[in-house]
């Protein structure tokens, strides 16, 4: 039984008679001494059992962009991530979202609004990927000439990382784990 309330270890008497009586709710009928405890029981029980199975997904980020091809190219060449699925989403507005395709991923969504003439990002906001070598990632960007805006880190723990601009000025960051 889930009871929605704290008793001291220390009980006065009169603690032990409503603690006595919420021990036995369940036996002597549902609680007829304190039938709220009763509804109280109840409630807590629905809420339990309604979300112990339930993890929210994250499903993507968004992001403004005001060109919406180039960030594609950016996010396709250097990321590996491919359009999964493009469409106009109103007077001057496009939207696609990329991914790498696999089941139930966090997908990237870039909005061209083309009634937003400027995109600002604050320098405390970035994408976050994983990489399997910071070193061949570091080649790949110098390889697209693109410069590295931070880094490259190592924490104490041993984790790398360093971070990029996209072309909207949006912070990248690549993450090697150990």
């Amino acid at each position: 039984m889930i009871v929605p309330c704290f008793i001291n270890r220390r009980k006065s008497t009169q603690t032990r008679k409503i603690s006595n009586y919420l021990r036995t709710a369940d036996e002597d009928g549902g609680g007829t001494k304190f039938p709220f405890i009763r509804q109280a029981n109840r409630a807590v029980r629905w809420y339990v059992n309604s979300y112990k199975n339930y993890i929210m997904k994250f499903l993507w980020t968004a992001s403004y962009v005001k060109n919406l091809d180039e960030s594609i190219a950016f996010y396709s060449r250097l990321v590996g991530l491919q359009v999964v699925k493009r469409f106009p989403a109103g007077p001057g507005m496009e939207i696609a979202f990329m991914g790498n395709g696999a089941d139930n991923e966090t997908l990237v969504e870039l909005i061209a609004d083309r009634s937003k003439s400027a995109v600002n990002y604050s320098e405390f906001i970035s994408l976050g990927f994983a990489v399997d070598s910071l070193d061949a990632m570091l080649e790949t960007v110098k390889n697209h000439n693109i410069p590295v805006h931070s880094g490259p880190f190592e924490t104490p723990s041993g984790l790398k990382f360093f971070c990029v601009k996209d072309p909207d000025g949006l912070n990248v960051q690549f993450f090697q784990q150990k």
